[in-house]
């Protein structure tokens, strides 16, 4: 289904002239709010280790096997996701919004959220409807059952997205759909538009939507159509983690960041995922250049310390991001 719009041309025009304007306030914020990113997942849909590499009887997956070994360890790969938090005067704590719930979520959840003492979360921005991003949502029914920590959690998304969570989980839209005894996540979705920015209810944070393509939609006789995914940018931050390709128009939004998270699967061309070589096109082609790029979404062909030898001798100061790993920047 082809990203929706429901502006005419002219409205169009008048909201990427919106779009510019909260962009450009982002880059010319005087007194800017310290933030960082805590990666979750830095992994594709099947994480690292894959089991099958492993229950062999003699297992040749170098990159899964050493990712059991502590001087491996940055090659355990959890579902691409992660951490947004914001220290904000007047705020007790950070603000804490959660980028993606995939299948891997709840025991990244118990090994970093706990280790940096996260309880809350204010908000959830959800990328898109693929299983690595949203097959963890019923964990978060820790968090709301009862209200032990938090009554509610704001769920953003698209229409789409939220369209294949009422189809695939229809107890977490309608609670009456529930069919077990147990809890069910309380959720309050709020949908939001591709093409317009959007504040955090509560937060007081603009969130700018990043359109980008995710593979395409095939149909018998029909031409195809991309998937979009949607990346996100926050401040001086802008993440995406699923793409092939990036149009101008959302290029455009990026313009300024400081911090850069790129899809980057391997070296070898895929139909969803952005090769390293078109990573590095385009982050170069980005002006003014990021201060920092990460790489995420890798599979079980590249090994970490290699990345990291091969990314310090590009052009711009590029890097494998990995679970755990927490970079700074201003909102």
């Amino acid at each position: 289904m082809p990203l929706p719009s429901t502006l005419s041309k002219k409205r169009s025009f008048l909201h990427y002239l919106l779009y510019e304007d909260i962009v450009r306030s982002m880059v010319t914020k005087i007194n800017k709010e310290n933030a960082r990113i805590l990666f979750l997942g830095t992994g594709t849909s099947n994480g690292i280790p894959n089991v099958c590499c492993l229950n062999v009887p003699k297992p040749t997956c170098r990159v899964c096997s050493a990712s059991l070994t502590p001087e491996g360890r940055k090659n355990k790969r959890n579902n691409t996701g992660a951490i947004v938090q914001v220290d904000s005067e007047g705020w007790s704590r950070p603000k804490t919004i959660l980028i993606d719930c995939g299948k891997t979520f709840y025991m990244a959840a118990i090994e970093f959220m706990v280790k940096h003492k996260i309880r809350n979360i204010d908000a959830v921005l959800l990328t898109h409807a693929h299983a690595d991003a949203i097959n963890g949502l019923d964990d978060l029914r820790a968090w709301t059952s009862g209200g032990i920590v938090q009554s509610t959690m704001k769920i953003y998304l698209t229409k789409e997205t939220y369209d294949s969570i009422a189809n695939s989980f229809p107890y977490m839209v309608d609670c009456s759909r529930a069919t077990g005894g147990g809890s069910v996540p309380t959720f309050d979705y709020r949908i939001f538009n591709p093409e317009e920015p959007f504040e955090l209810e509560g937060l007081g944070l603009s969130t700018v939507p990043l359109p980008v393509h995710h593979g395409f939609y095939f149909s018998p006789g029909k031409e195809s159509v991309p998937f979009y995914n949607m990346g996100f940018r926050i401040g001086d931050l802008s993440y995406i983690s699923d793409c092939n390709y990036i149009p101008p128009k959302t290029k455009d939004l990026m313009s300024g960041s400081q911090v850069v998270v790129l899809d980057a699967l391997r070296r070898e061309p895929y139909p969803s995922h952005f090769t390293f070589e078109q990573a590095h096109a385009f982050a170069c082609s980005l002006l003014p250049a990021p201060r920092r790029v990460l790489y995420t979404g890798f599979n079980h062909s590249v090994e970490h310390g290699e990345m990291e030898e091969e990314f310090s001798k590009l052009s711009i100061p590029t890097e494998p991001a990995y679970d755990g790993q927490i970079v700074e920047f201003s909102v």
